[in-house]
């Protein structure tokens, strides 16, 4: 489970009783929700509060750290959940415009969340402001004694190593090309008047700041060692929008459950459900490539219009292909306060 699942020990629980009834390997990796402290909650802050979400895994039975699922099959697994977060290294060049105001964005992490004073937020009025600073970093140097097991445990195997599969497991974004707009893996840059094509880029190009981190990428590219065959899988969560691609030699998958109106808006698979990817006895199980699900598999972004429309026709303004600026939207809001 790439979480989000809740920021509420009950809800968490329950949730997790329910999958446990599916009778097989459970492994879980904290998201950006499982950070959020309540004040009830009687934590001084989400570090403890990812501690106590470990803690509380450890006890019912889920795996939040490496194993290896099927050592005597024929394909057998290495499965290694990564802790995150984001530090705005996947910020989309050249879309600064649609970026104006991000420190003042109504993101609920910002409110929400509560680290340490070693993780001071980003000054508002600075490009990434109200990002934790040094956070990323922390939970890089948290996951490496998994990654040196994982990393050891390959180098000791003999063999034909290509049976073997590792499937590397964040929350978060690890690269720009897992965006939910990044419409060419191969291509090294974004190409904003082609990609933003669908009236909300302003929220695209925010969301890319808290997305994700080019440093766990970089550690999940340092699990199985220079020169070896095992097949690589990494699979990941937080956008909301399915992905399943390859790249530079990993294939990355999001299968997100979604939100009920993003099933109906087709912005998910409106019948989604659990994906195999591994077998240990036959090995990887391929899917089909997914870039963009809402606009391959949707009906593109003429009926993405349609669908938003006859949801919510009264709240629905935005122009095909264009999105508000941020003088507009003042300008919008101050005609609301006066009328």
């Amino acid at each position: 489970i790439a979480c989000d699942i809740s920021h509420e020990f009950s809800k968490f629980s329950e949730t997790i009783e329910i999958l446990q009834k599916l009778d097989c390997h459970l492994f879980f990796v904290p998201g950006n929700h499982e950070a959020w402290v309540k004040g009830d909650d009687d934590l001084s802050d989400s570090i403890e509060k990812l501690q106590a979400i470990d803690t509380l895994c450890a006890q019912m039975g889920v795996y939040t750290g490496e194993i290896c699922v099927g050592q005597a099959s024929k394909h057998p697994l290495w499965v290694l959940p990564l802790h995150g977060w984001y530090d705005g290294t996947l910020t989309i060049e050249g879309c600064a415009e649609f970026c104006e105001g991000f420190g003042f964005w109504p993101w609920t992490d910002f409110v929400r969340c509560k680290w340490p004073s070693q993780f001071p937020p980003i000054e508002r009025h600075e490009e990434n402001g109200r990002i934790p600073s040094g956070l990323v970093e922390y939970f890089i140097e948290m996951n490496k004694s998994s990654v040196d097991t994982v990393q050891n445990a390959l180098l000791s195997m003999r063999g034909d190593n290509s049976r073997t599969g590792v499937m590397t497991v964040s929350h978060f974004l690890p690269n720009s090309q897992c965006l939910p707009d990044w419409k060419d893996v191969k291509s090294p840059t974004f190409l904003r008047d082609e990609w933003f094509d669908h009236g909300a880029p302003d929220i695209s190009a925010k969301f890319a700041k808290v997305a994700g981190s080019s440093l766990l990428d970089d550690q999940i590219r340092s699990v199985v060692p220079s020169g070896r065959t095992e097949r690589h899988l990494h699979v990941f969560g937080h956008s909301h929008r399915p992905k399943d691609f390859e790249f530079d030699g990993i294939r990355y998958v999001h299968n997100p459950l979604g939100k009920p109106r993003e099933r109906e808006m087709h912005m998910v698979d409106p019948n989604v459900d659990f994906q195999l990817m591994w077998d240990t006895s036959t090995g990887e199980v391929a899917g089909k490539q997914i870039i963009r699900y809402w606009d391959e598999y949707g009906g593109g972004v003429d009926a993405l219009r349609e669908r938003m429309k006859a949801r919510r026709p009264h709240r629905y303004n935005r122009k095909y292909g264009k999105a508000q600026t941020a003088a507009e939207k003042k300008a919008r809001a101050q005609k609301h306060l006066s009328e």
